[in-house]
């Protein structure tokens, strides 16, 4: 029996499904097995930066990605 919620489970599939027709734009790199002790569900992604200036604006006032350049 799986120890995510159904929002957790709807969650990952519907980030899943937006990164398989980002055409590579955007990757699942990890998904965590099971929530944290908190309830969080851990998913990692990446996102293909190419193109985009050095410098983002966030819109949103939360903290500033973190960006890798390969």
């Amino acid at each position: 029996m799986s120890t995510l919620t159904r929002g957790q489970l709807l969650a990952r599939e519907q980030l899943q499904a937006i990164a398989a027709g980002a055409g590579g734009a955007l990757t699942v790199s990890s998904v965590a097995d099971a929530p944290d002790a908190m309830g969080w569900l851990t998913i990692t992604v990446r996102l293909d930066m190419e193109g985009v200036p050095d410098f983002v604006e966030l819109q949103s006032g939360g903290p500033p990605p973190e960006i890798t350049k390969w």
